[in-house]
């Protein structure tokens, strides 16, 4: 009688594991929701904004070169 009934809770604890294991894997090959790819770039875009600010801070670089220079000049100028 003792066998009997450690085989039924064995039997009822493998059903019950087969109906978890079967919900779990119904409920992952549902649909998910797809998020959109993300926006496309073009190589030559990537960056524009960095390059656009180097080229001013060259452009400035130079022209506070330029202003030295002068400035350097007036005071030997000046000097003599």
């Amino acid at each position: 009688m003792r066998n009997i009934s450690h085989l039924k809770k064995i039997k009822n604890a493998l059903a019950i594991g087969t109906i978890i294991t079967t919900t779990c894997v119904l409920l992952g090959c549902g649909d998910k929701p797809i998020s959109p790819p993300p926006p496309k770039i073009e190589p030559s875009k990537l960056f524009e904004q960095e390059r656009s600010a180097l080229e001013k801070a060259k452009g400035i670089e130079q022209q506070l070169n330029k202003n030295t220079e002068q400035l350097k000049q007036d005071v030997e100028k000046q000097a003599q």
